[in-house]
């Protein structure tokens, strides 16, 4: 890891107590019946979500990091489409973090999900790995320890729980990507209660499921959602940020990154 990583790289997962309180208490209530719907979902035919390769010249976790970052709070149809277009407009995934924010936003079109705050966080992602490894690429943190390489990915700012999750699938790391999307329609069909926030919820769900079953659950789960209505999305702590200070800040830290959802070293693997 460079000597650039931000600090707060190796800060735990800090849920205040309230918080936690009102996660554990729906797990013996709730849990049920998040877990027969998992069941449904596993015994249905749905065909798992498939995304473009990775360019021979990419590497395969930032390819994963991107596609991410183009389907959070959108769907794979849409991530899909977006990442051919972003990869008609530019050579590599280098050429696309000098891209301004507005291009991107621009090329991703006004009505695709949160597309300025998406711009945002993926130019910002995408500045951070370069001045980190000098490329925009992520070869030597695969080869790190499944702990490091952890503890790496979720000290990246502008990367998001959903993100930072599937990232983790990418190493091996038990995760369950949730974003607003997803959780507006897991409370639709009953599987989670509306009180729990997309932190508290997540935190839910990896607490119900079997750490060996998460990521195929987020899989059933990806393939479900595609098949559902798109909800309203509610206003994003990241768009309020913004909002407030009137225009793109100049530092990335004035901006929430992965919603309050941070790794603790002590859940991860060796």
């Amino acid at each position: 890891m460079s000597e650039g990583a931000p600090k707060k790289s190796s800060a735990k997962r800090r849920i205040p107590s309230r918080s936690r309180a009102k996660t554990l208490s729906n797990i013996e209530t709730h849990g049920p019946a998040l877990l027969s719907f998992l069941t449904t979902l596993e015994a249905s035919s749905a065909e798992p979500i498939t995304f473009p390769a990775a360019p021979a010249d990419e590497c395969p976790l930032m390819h994963n990091i991107i596609m991410s970052m183009l389907m959070y709070d959108s769907d794979a149809k849409r991530a899909s489409k977006a990442h051919d277009k972003l990869r008609e407009h530019t050579v590599n995934y280098n050429d696309l973090r000098v891209c301004s924010p507005i291009e991107i936003s621009f090329i991703l079109g006004e009505r695709y999900p949160r597309s300025a705050e998406r711009s945002d966080r993926l130019i910002d992602v995408l500045n951070e790995i370069y001045d980190r490894e000098d490329q925009c690429r992520l070869d030597t943190i695969i080869r790190t320890g499944k702990r490091e390489a952890a503890t790496y990915l979720a000290s990246i700012p502008g990367m998001n729980q959903f993100v930072l999750a599937r990232a983790l699938n990418t190493i091996g790391h038990a995760a369950f990507p949730l974003d607003d999307r997803l959780r507006m329609m897991l409370v639709d069909a009953g599987a989670i209660e509306k009180r729990l926030k997309l932190t508290q919820a997540c935190d839910f769900i990896e607490s119900v499921v079997p750490a060996n079953q998460l990521t195929r659950a987020s899989q059933h789960v990806l393939a479900w959602a595609e098949t559902q209505t798109f909800p309203r999305l509610p206003t994003s702590d990241y768009t309020r940020a913004m909002a407030r200070k009137s225009c793109r800040p100049e530092s990335k830290l004035n901006l929430p990154d992965t919603d309050g959802f941070e790794i603790d070293p002590a859940t991860l693997e060796d």
